[in-house]
């Protein structure tokens, strides 16, 4: 248990912290923005999150260039795209004066090292790592130093990795600790959410059992479920199995342009969230509220428990996982070492982070600019079957 925001607890025995991500479902409109914070305010939910990046950190150059022509594009390039969708430190600032005058706490995802900073800097009440970053160890790092409060989401990612990063927060998270009040309490503020990084996510994949395993595994941590199903009934079911925290995307409309949408609550499907998530209704009764088609899908959403990266990540992770890119430029024959790269969306995508102790050491086969990303084809002395075993086994 702990303080996630002031003066609110989470952990057992507390009531459910519920959070709207507002993401970038404002569609880059400051005043949209607003009204989905005094959407979600009605609705009583405990906090809205937005996302925060700052585009060259976060993508390489040649993401940012790529052609991006879809139905949900707001430019010719992806770097456009997201342009538009991201607000300014100013106009971030702005919102968390408006949250404020309505009295809802506001946080971000940071997304790269520079918004780490500008997060603590603009003093929200935690920092939200997105299963993007679950890989994304010195970024995790960064924020666990800041010595707030930090929310995990653990998609795209096996229970082994799970064990290892959470271990590294703890641990990180401890020294911070006894530096900052060496005589004071050295508890953790660290809650795992499990997620499943698909969108929509179908019953059969959303696999809510793992709260009971992270329960099982990571008995001083706090575990909450962050969603991408459609409805409201299988979050529900995360509460009663467990979620302390529940995190639910959220719009004013679904036929707006973006890719969220779809999986998004709108504020009548929110307000139900709340009120039975807190009030822990029971499925039975649910289904004559919301229907047997919702409801039915229930059970399937329990799963086995087992926390594996599912396939239907797989689009997820090749769009916006991160992986490695060159720091600076390097020739042939260089050698790969901790500060020869840094951690992006990469187009293509390099190497994952998670596997980087296998190449440190190994030599380029060809130049690099910087920003490119670093495959494991630019590297000698790769084997099949190390290859075998990172895609297989690993991920």
């Amino acid at each position: 248990m702990f303080e996630l925001c002031p003066g609110r607890m989470v952990g057992p025995g507390e009531k459910t912290f519920i959070i709207a991500e507002i993401g970038q479902n404002h569609q880059g409109c400051l005043e949209t923005a607003k009204k989905m914070i005094l959407a979600a305010k009605t609705a009583g939910v405990d906090c809205v999150k937005f996302q925060k990046s700052e585009l060259e950190a976060k993508f390489s150059k040649s993401a940012l260039k790529k052609r991006y022509q879809s139905p949900n594009s707001w430019g010719q390039t992806y770097g456009e795209h997201k342009k538009h969708l991201e607000f300014s430190h100013h106009q971030f600032q702005e919102l968390q004066r408006f949250a404020d005058s309505v009295d809802m706490p506001m946080t971000a995802s940071a997304m790269d090292e520079p918004s780490v900073d500008f997060l603590d800097s603009a003093e929200v009440p935690f920092i939200k790592i997105g299963s993007g970053d679950v890989n994304n160890i010195p970024l995790i790092t960064k924020a666990c130093k800041t010595g707030k409060p930090i929310v995990l989401s653990t998609g795209m990612a096996n229970m082994a990795w799970i064990r290892y990063i959470s271990g590294h927060i703890v641990k990180t998270a401890e020294s911070v600790l006894r530096t900052r009040n060496p005589d004071g309490e050295k508890q953790v503020s660290l809650a795992l959410m499990q997620c499943t990084s698909s969108y929509p996510c179908l019953p059969e994949d959303v696999n809510l059992n793992v709260i009971k395993t992270y329960h099982q595994e990571f008995p001083q941590l706090v575990v909450g479920y962050s969603g991408h199903e459609i409805g409201v009934a299988i979050s529900v079911q995360a509460v009663k199995l467990g979620a302390a925290i529940l995190e639910r995307h959220f719009t004013l409309d679904k036929s707006q342009k973006g890719s969220d949408h779809c999986c998004s609550l709108d504020p009548a499907e929110l307000e139900l969230l709340v009120h039975h998530a807190r009030n822990g209704t029971e499925i039975n009764l649910l289904r004559e509220i919301l229907g047997e088609e919702e409801t039915h899908s229930v059970k399937t959403a329990e799963g086995d428990g087992i926390k594996t990266f599912r396939d239907c990540e797989r689009p997820c992770y090749e769009k916006l996982g991160k992986t490695i890119a060159a720091r600076e430029d390097v020739k042939k024959g260089d050698i790969l070492h901790q500060h020869s790269f840094t951690i992006k969306v990469c187009d293509p995508p390099g190497i994952d982070p998670r596997y980087i102790e296998n190449y440190i050491g190994m030599s380029f086969r060809v130049d690099k600019e910087r920003d490119d990303s670093i495959r494991k084809d630019d590297l000698t002395t790769l084997t099949y079957h190390l290859e075998q075993h990172i895609v297989e086994d690993d991920l």
